[in-house]
């Protein structure tokens, strides 16, 4: 071999070597490249996933304060109904007392007004017997329609 054909070889030599070191520099420069992608990949996800996880986290933290609120609400609601009832069954305890005063002062206010005739006492006969009552009753209907309490 030549010299020249020596140097020839030796240029192509070079030509390949330098070749396939651009190759390789190419492939480490794609390869850091595609890791870099990976990673701004990686962060993105991480950082929508941590996002994620706030929203859901609010999200819950205000249906949970509405739950709360609406609990007490209904406590209220339910406090001021019970309260109200037993309001209610007060004034009816004491219509149903004034009522059973009356009667009793008006029961009394009979007694006093009525004396069954001597003859009623042991009437002789159910003639007589029916003749009684008839006549109580009528005095107790007149008792009532002139009673003022």
């Amino acid at each position: 071999m030549s010299s020249e054909q020596s140097r020839a070889w030796r240029i192509a030599f070079g030509i390949f070597v330098g070749v396939a070191a651009a190759c390789v520099v190419l492939r480490a420069c794609d390869n850091a490249m595609r890791q870099e992608r990976i990673a701004q990949t990686a962060a993105a996800y991480t950082n929508m996933t941590e996002l994620n996880q706030q929203e859901q986290a609010a999200e819950l933290r205000r249906q949970q304060e509405r739950q709360a609120r609406e609990q007490a609400q209904h406590a209220a609601q339910d406090a001021a109904g019970q309260q109200r009832a037993a309001q209610v069954r007060a004034e009816i305890q004491a219509v149903q007392d004034a009522q059973a005063d009356a009667d009793a002062r008006r029961e009394a206010a009979w007694a006093r007004a009525y004396k069954r005739p001597g003859e009623c006492e042991n009437p002789p006969t159910q003639q007589a017997l029916v003749e009684c009552s008839n006549q109580a009753l009528r005095a107790r209907e007149r008792f009532n329609a002139s009673y003022k309490p």
